[in-house]
């Protein structure tokens, strides 16, 4: 991702929050593009002691999911004062579930017993009664506080994003429909699966079914905003690409999104980034700004923000890594990316060889684990690393690996590449043709010298 600067700030970073108020029976409106995106009600936490004195922390916690929950554009949540009829009576999921319109239903339970308090969630389906998911907290009842705010944004983070529960079950149905049948949410469903594998090959397939599905839903906001969000991976993982183009293309869909709805954090970063390739520092720090308004605490984000910072800001990209991965240790396989970046930017060679093996393959996952083993000592594994770079990429070099400014400190970049043996700068005649806006220092020098000679 690109870095984040003192006057201009050049970076990808993903996170579907949002918090609105609503007054309505749906926190979150359904889209007028005919994709609708699935609705889940929270039921009251059950106080399984029944002391009085516990009702009021159950309470907070079915609040402060409702809330959380909230902020998320893939799915809608029911009111609270709606689900808040079904307390302390016997209740059928799917009865709930016709009445109120929803496709899946949380219902959790608090327990405590002496010093220790057990707080259980599952997350039913309410058409079939099948479970979804489930998980139970142990903590101390005495850290009641710190323990709300980590309970309900655990159950937040696992139920919702590009990769959470919700989603997942949705992509599952996607996959069951014959080709005839699948919808726009679908199409954006199958399309994120194959973006966040990291790959080449996938960009071309997630667009693929993201065009689709913009056929049936052109307005539908999911699809343009992460159609826009493939162009830049594209410039990450060593696509083969037109920059100016790329950048155009990025810039289009990013101003699409956010002209659908202004207040999704994804859309406001990818205008950061727009206004940023154009060195329009003010406008994209302030659309930075409002991005991490509205995102500030999804696990998507966090670690989309590390990625960002990752080059550029280490130090906060570590912090913000240690964080995301705490909320979410089994974290989607997209994460090793940034991940991957953070470690290596921070000379952490151990670290970023074994979560850059981890990615999806492509030219700059392959140079990752090519340079951090060279740097760790294993030359066997680094060699085959740079056989597979310059397979995929016979042009590559550490200098054209990212058409933008990848690391404040561009040595660690052109240090690894000729410990791994892979070629460091781009010829003369690479870069005539290379439209990538970025050029190492030494290999200017080193090419006027050729030219020279």
């Amino acid at each position: 991702m690109l870095g984040l600067r003192s006057k201009s700030w050049l970076g990808l970073a993903a996170g579907l929050i949002i918090l609105i108020g609503a007054a309505a029976t749906y926190l979150l409106p359904t889209t007028k593009s005919g994709a609708e995106t699935p609705a889940i009600a929270v039921l009251p936490f059950e106080n399984i002691n029944g002391d009085e004195r516990w009702d009021r922390f159950a309470t907070g916690v079915t609040e402060d999911i409702i809330t959380d929950l909230a902020r998320y554009r893939d799915i809608s949540v029911i009111a609270r004062t709606s689900a808040e009829f079904y307390r302390g009576k016997a209740h059928d999921v799917r009865e709930i579930g016709e009445a109120l319109d929803v496709k899946y239903v949380l219902e959790g339970s608090l327990q405590v017993d002496g010093h220790r308090m057990r707080v259980t969630a599952q997350l039913i389906d309410a058409e079939t009664g099948a479970h979804v998911w489930s998980e139970r907290y142990d903590r101390l009842a005495a850290e009641l506080l710190e323990v709300q705010d980590e309970i309900t944004q655990k159950i937040a983070t696992t139920l919702t994003g590009w990769q959470g529960q919700v989603t997942e079950a949705e992509r599952t149905l996607a996959r069951r429909k014959n080709a005839t049948g699948l919808n726009a949410y679908d199409y954006w469903l199958l399309g994120i699966e194959a973006k966040h594998r990291m790959t080449v090959a996938s960009q071309l397939e997630a667009r693929a079914y993201f065009e689709k599905g913009l056929k049936l839903a052109p307005n539908f906001m999911p699809l343009v905003r992460d159609m826009g969000i493939t162009y830049a991976i594209e410039m990450d993982i060593g696509s083969v690409i037109d920059f100016p183009a790329w950048v155009d293309a990025q810039r289009k869909y990013a101003e699409r999104a956010l002209a659908l709805d202004p207040n999704d954090s994804t859309a406001n970063f990818m205008m950061a980034v727009a206004y940023a390739y154009q060195n329009d520092s003010e406008q994209a720090e302030r659309y930075q700004k409002l991005a991490l308004q509205f995102g500030r605490n999804n696990a998507d984000t966090m670690m989309q923000l590390a990625w960002t910072y990752a080059g550029w800001q280490t130090e906060r990209a570590l912090e913000l890594v240690e964080r995301t991965l705490k909320l979410n240790p089994r974290y989607p396989s997209w994460w090793n990316f940034p991940i991957t970046q953070t470690y290596f930017a921070a000379r952490q060679f151990d670290e970023a060889y074994t979560t850059a093996k981890q990615l999806g393959e492509s030219p700059s996952q392959a140079a990752f684990v090519a340079m951090s083993a060279a740097q760790i000592g294993k030359k066997q594994e680094a060699a085959a690393a740079v056989a597979k770079v310059l397979r995929m990429k016979p042009d590559w070099t550490a200098e054209s690996m990212f058409p933008y400014q990848g690391f404040k400190d561009d040595s660690v970049l052109s240090e690894s590449a000729a410990k791994a043996g892979l070629p460091v700068c781009m010829t003369v005649g690479q870069a005539k043709t290379n439209t990538g806006m970025f050029r190492m220092k030494q290999c200017e020098a080193e090419r006027v010298r050729a030219a020279l000679n």
